[in-house]
């Protein structure tokens, strides 16, 4: 993860789309993910084929990879190659929703974890 200005490098095996470079390709060198420059990461978890990405600043939680069984949260069971929403209400904190209407509706992310053909996402309600 960058710090800096922001941004996501991945590297490695590319089969799924997992690398979110619009691509299938394997990398051996790091490499930018475009749709993801200029936010801060700040959760990144990778299953078997397929990672996921917090951005705290908007609080969206983006997918790429295989998603043959359902573990991008999209809606589609496809394989996905640039990072797409995960569909939800996410938040980062309280804060970020004080004076919204319908705050209740948000899950305050803690953490997210992959792992095999499964995502989780650690929330709490918004209080």
């Amino acid at each position: 993860i960058c710090q800096q200005s922001g941004g996501v490098f991945t590297f490695g095996a590319g089969s799924c789309g997992q690398l979110g470079h619009d691509s299938m390709n394997d990398e051996v060198n790091p490499r930018r993910v475009l749709e993801l420059m200029g936010s801060e990461v700040s959760q990144i978890a990778c299953g078997r084929h397929h990672t996921l990405a917090f951005v705290p600043s908007s609080g969206m939680i983006y997918a790429f990879g295989c998603g043959t069984r359902g573990q991008l949260g999209t809606g589609h069971t496809c394989n996905v190659k640039c990072p797409s929403p995960v569909k939800g209400h996410w938040a980062a904190h309280n804060g970020q929703l004080s004076g919204k209407p319908d705050a209740c509706k948000y899950h305050i992310v803690k953490h997210i974890f992959t792992g095999g053909d499964q995502t989780f996402v650690l929330c709490s309600k918004y209080e």
